[in-house]
């Protein structure tokens, strides 16, 4: 990794900074996407409202 910070062309240096931060922001928002689609909402919505009714 410290290879890569100090390379002779700070140029390609700060693509590949855009390049990995967008990979992450990617990769972050496809797990985001597949938690958020098989979550099972009608029961987490069940669990709320017994949480809601005991207090």
């Amino acid at each position: 990794m410290a290879q890569r910070l100090f390379r002779a062309d700070p140029s390609l240096c700060v693509l590949e900074m855009w390049g990995e931060m967008l990979s992450g922001v990617g990769l972050q928002t496809t797990i985001l996407i597949c938690i958020t689609l098989r979550t099972n909402w009608k029961l987490e919505d069940n669990v709320t409202s017994n949480r809601n009714n005991v207090a």
